[in-house]
């Protein structure tokens, strides 16, 4: 997922805060990044036990409404993928 957001500052702490709702709807774990070029870009990688949960959140108007009082500037893009492999370099 990627949200531009107008203060990745006043933003995180939403986000952060926001766990127990992640959790509830089967998020297992995250990755928190930002874009080297566009420092009010957060991007997030989810990994998510029950992908039907994780949809419904992220199509549920109170997220919408949390999302806009923490600054997301834009609807977020998001990327719904399966782990294929990863390495070591």
């Amino acid at each position: 997922m990627s949200d531009r957001v107008k203060d990745f500052n006043v933003w995180k702490p939403y986000f952060l805060g926001d766990s127990k709702r992640q959790r509830d709807a089967g998020f297992t774990r995250w990755q928190l990044t930002r874009n080297i070029n566009e420092r009010n870009e957060a991007v997030i990688i989810f990994e998510s036990n029950d992908l039907d949960k994780a949809k419904s959140l992220l199509s549920d108007a109170s997220l919408a409404e949390l999302m806009k009082k923490a600054g997301v500037a834009d609807k977020p893009t998001i990327f719904i993928v399966e782990h294929d492999s990863a390495g070591n370099l």
